[in-house]
């Protein structure tokens, strides 16, 4: 007798790895379905995780911050990949931790990087999370300088589908920038890194100074309440940095960076008409004045840009009352690659409403590929340099981060 999908009752194929008992017709009907169920039924079956039941594949880190490192594991058990958070328990704050575990505890989006499960020991708390395998955006935007703006496109969507979702879901990102998007084994953006992340109701602002110098919004600067207009800044920095290869301020330190950012100088943008339009309606100083989600859905670049790869925009928003099956799952790219940093963009695939494939996914060819372990650039814990040390330091302390 044929099994049945656990999760929506198509031909299963696929069992859950660890109690071997229920099929599945996909792996997105699988990671669905564990997230809202099974995993509870599933896991009172086995006995409390370890690190342990974690094989770490190399010595080298995925990535490194300020009180641990990624490493890429294997779970013993199921033969899965994973990227394994340690945390080192001294110097680390435990509430804000917990408020990052049960933020991502709750999201299950195609374009969010999914917590799988948590534990700790004496030394270290310990994240499962999805393993992301072709890094991050800001390694590969450093690999191909500059992106043209169809390209540009795929990555700025995805992510605004992915920062949409959190705001229903009542969060702000509050660190959005190339090094916290992933890239998955198809090039689809993954949003990582919940560690200023906050949840909040729509009316509400918060006061925390943090996030990384280069996307800070002014209002940040000016010591001033914020809420998730934040993120719409940043959205506008990131479409920026991925036409232009650079963020839009500069500065010889730390300091003149953020007095640009105040008085909006040196932010000269060389893109079309329609991606100008957009980055400014993004990046007003008044937050209020900002573009709102909605209405960047609808701006005219990014339908001009849809329509080009005759992608429906609403069919990618993500509904309280959709689910996962319902929601057009991600925009899926083809892996071809390419040493050009000029390489024609296109969607192909039968069936665009069912699922929307495929951009160029144009990296390196694999003669120049680096091991995978290699390519995840993330946010980093730089050492203090003498020259701007006390303004560095200052935003050190304040809880703000510097880029690479």
């Amino acid at each position: 007798m044929m099994s049945k999908c656990k999760s929506c009752q198509d031909v299963g194929y696929l069992t859950c790895p660890l109690c071997q008992q229920f099929t599945y017709c996909s792996k997105k009907c699988r990671d669905y379905d564990w997230a809202v169920s099974h995993k509870f039924e599933c896991k009172s079956q086995f006995p409390k995780r370890t690190a342990s039941d974690f094989e770490i594949i190399n010595q080298g880190s995925l990535g490194r911050g300020s009180f641990g490192c990624v490493k890429l594991a294997r779970d013993r058990q199921t033969g899965l990949l994973y990227a394994m958070k340690i945390i080192e328990k001294q110097g680390v704050s435990i509430e804000n931790l917990k408020r990052e575990i049960r933020i991502q505890k709750k999201l299950q989006h195609p374009h969010v990087i999914q917590l799988f499960e948590f534990f700790e020991d004496d030394q270290n708390f310990y994240l499962i999370l999805e393993y992301a395998e072709n890094g991050s955006l800001f390694g590969y935007l450093r690999k191909r300088k500059i992106l043209n703006e169809n390209e540009a496109f795929v990555y700025f969507f995805q992510t605004c589908l992915g920062i949409d979702y959190l705001h229903k879901k009542q969060i702000i990102h509050r660190d959005l920038k190339p090094e916290n998007l992933l890239l998955d084994k198809d090039g689809n953006i993954k949003i990582c890194d919940f560690g200023w992340s906050a949840e909040m109701m729509i009316t509400q602002t918060r006061n925390t100074f943090c996030g990384t110098i280069d996307y800070m919004t002014p209002e940040m600067l000016e010591d001033k309440p914020h809420d998730q207009t934040l993120d719409m800044w940043c959205l506008g920095v990131l479409l920026y940095e991925l036409i232009h290869g650079t963020a839009p301020f500069k500065g010889r330190n730390d300091f003149e960076k953020c007095q640009n950012i105040l008085k909006q100088q040196d932010f000269e943008i060389v893109a079309s008409d329609q991606a100008k339009d957009l980055i400014l309606g993004l990046m007003k100083r008044d937050s209020k004045q900002r573009l709102t989600m909605e209405s960047v859905f609808q701006h005219p670049w990014l339908e001009k840009m849809a329509k080009e790869y005759n992608v429906e925009i609403k069919e990618y928003i993500f509904e309280e009352k959709k689910n996962l099956d319902q929601l057009s799952s991600s925009l899926k790219l083809d892996t071809k690659f390419s040493n050009t940093n000029s390489t024609t963009t296109r969607f192909s695939g039968s069936n665009i409403k069912k699922e929307c494939i495929s951009i160029a996914f144009s990296m390196y060819s694999e003669q120049m590929q680096t091991p995978i372990q290699n390519r995840i650039s993330r946010r980093t814990d730089h050492s203090v340099q003498k020259e701007g040390g006390f303004f560095e330091t200052l935003f050190k302390n304040l809880g703000c981060t510097r880029r690479n």
